[in-house]
This record gives structure tokens, C-alpha cells and sequence, in this order.
């Protein structure tokens, strides 16, 4: 039981999502390796800094058109 339930708190606490993407344009895995290398990281840091900078740049795209929307 002790053991259980250190299972439950370490997938809780410990374990971060992972995300698998499937039937990814060979261009676009090339852009993203040429990418990681440049910057000096691996491919899945460099997939997480591009989607954190996407989401980034869709929420200040939203937040403009709201904007223009309260004028």
C-alpha cells in the first residue's frame, strides 16, 4: 500500500506530459534538427522553445485584436 501510493505521488508530481507527433514532414524534422543544432539544444528542447514562442505570439496576436476591438 505505502508503495502505491508513492507511485500515485510521483506520477502527480514528478512525470511531465509527453507529446508524440506522428507522420512529421521530413522537411520540417530537418528544419527543426538544423534549428536544435544552431542553438545548441535537442530536438525536443528546441520543439519546446518554438511552441512556447508560437503560443507566445498567438496570445499577443489575440490580446492586439481585442484591443482593436474595445476601441
Amino acid at each position: 500500500n505505502f508503495y502505491f501510493h508513492l507511485l500515485v505521488i510521483m506520477q502527480n508530481t514528478c512525470i511531465m506530459p509527453t507529446l508524440q507527433i506522428r507522420d512529421l514532414p521530413q522537411t520540417l524534422f530537418d528544419a527543426l534538427q538544423t534549428s536544435a543544432e544552431t542553438n545548441s539544444r535537442s530536438l525536443t528542447q528546441e520543439a519546446i522553445v518554438l511552441l512556447e514562442k508560437a503560443i507566445e505570439n498567438e496570445e499577443r496576436k489575440a490580446r492586439k485584436m481585442d484591443a482593436i476591438k474595445r476601441m
